[in-house]
């Protein structure tokens, strides 16, 4: 139900943005390009940094297992 509840959601949040009726009686205007592109960085960005925080970490104990997040 989790993964049909995200995906409704996003759905929804879309239709707000980009379909025209919804957008005049919400007041909202299409994301631009770099916009998302700058949404997608934001809320990447800690998950891509701890990633290679992990990574690098691993490296250096000689691990190569990411079982536990250890």
């Amino acid at each position: 139900y989790l993964v049909a509840a995200v995906a409704t959601s996003t759905i929804m949040q879309l239709s707000v943005i980009y379909l025209p009726p919804l957008q005049a009686i919400f007041k909202t205007t299409a994301l631009l390009g770099w916009q998302w592109g700058l949404i997608l960085f934001v809320a990447g960005g800690p998950s891509v940094l701890i990633g290679l925080y992990r990574l690098a970490r691993s490296t250096w104990r000689g691990n190569t297992s990411f079982v536990g997040g250890k």
